[in-house]
C-alpha cells in the first residue's frame, strides 16, 4: 500500500471565486492553484517508491466547506521542479494520478506520486483544481433566551443555508467570557438538516448584569450574538 502524507509546504496558493448559474443549482466556481513541495523519499536500487500526497485546500483558504452533492471537480497536478543530490542525481519523479475528496466539508486534492532512485531531495508539483458547487454558508446564530439568570441554561442555534451532507457538519463556537458561560467548542448540524443546537451553561454572578458575545464560525463566515447574564 502506498504511503500517505499531507503536503503542507505550499507556495503561491490562490483562490478565485466566481458567481455562476450551473448544474444542480450550483452557484459558485472556485479555482485553486499553487505549488506544493514534496520531500524526497527515494531509496537505493531500482525500487519504485509510491505514495499519496494530499493538500487540504479548505484549510489553506479560510476553512471553506463544501457539500459533496452537488460538487463537480476537475483536478490537475504535474511536476514543476525536481532537485537532487549533486553527487548522485540519477532519479525519476512522476505524478501518475490526481483526484479530489470531500471529508466533513473539507476539500482535499490527492496526488498519486512515485520516485525511483536515491539521493533525491525534493520535487514541486503545480496544481489546479476547478470546483463547481453550491456553497453552504452560515446563515444565522440564534441565542435563546437572550437574557438568562446566572446558573441557568441558554440555547445556541446555528442555521446553515443548505442541509448538511452525509456525516453532518460542525460549526465552531466560542464565548468572550469563559468565567461567565461555558460554551461548547462546536455545534453539530446533522445530515439532511440545516440547523443544530448546543447548550450554554451560565454561572451565578455577583453583579446585576454581564454581557458576553457568543460567536459561531463556519469557513469564512462568522456571526456574533450577545447573551446577557443576570445576577
Amino acid at each position: 500500500m502506498a504511503d500517505e502524507r499531507e503536503l503542507t509546504k505550499i507556495e503561491s496558493a490562490q483562490e478565485l471565486e466566481v458567481g455562476i448559474t450551473g448544474p444542480g443549482n450550483a452557484n459558485r466556481l472556485f479555482v485553486y492553484t499553487g505549488l506544493a513541495t514534496v520531500d524526497g523519499i527515494g531509496v537505493a536500487g531500482d525500487d519504485i517508491v509510491r505514495f499519496r500526497g494530499f493538500i487540504n485546500l479548505s484549510k489553506l483558504h479560510n476553512g471553506r466547506k463544501f457539500n459533496p452533492i452537488p460538487t463537480l471537480t476537475a483536478p490537475v497536478a504535474f511536476l514543476a521542479n525536481v532537485h537532487g543530490n549533486s553527487e548522485a542525481d540519477d532519479f525519476t519523479w512522476a505524478v501518475s494520478e490526481t483526484s479530489t475528496q470531500i471529508d466533513n466539508g473539507d476539500l482535499k486534492l490527492i496526488a498519486e506520486l512515485a520516485v525511483q532512485g536515491e539521493n533525491c531531495s525534493f520535487a514541486q508539483i503545480a496544481y489546479q483544481v476547478n470546483v463547481i458547487t453550491k456553497i453552504i454558508r452560515l446563515q444565522d446564530l440564534e441565542i435563546s433566551p437572550k437574557e438568562v439568570g446566572g446558573g441557568n441554561l441558554a440555547i445556541a442555534k446555528v442555521v446553515l443555508s443548505e442541509n448538511a451532507p452525509t456525516g453532518g457538519l460542525f460549526v465552531d463556537l466560542e464565548g468572550s467570557d469563559p468565567l461567565v458561560a461555558v460554551i461548547p467548542v462546536s455545534v453539530q448540524v446533522p445530515a439532511s438538516h440545516n440547523s443544530g443546537t448546543a447548550v450554554i451553561e451560565t454561572m451565578p454572578i455577583n453583579t446585576a448584569r454581564i454581557s458576553l458575545q457568543v460567536t459561531a464560525t463556519f469557513g469564512p463566515d462568522r456571526i456574533s450574538r450577545q447573551l446577557d447574564v443576570l445576577g
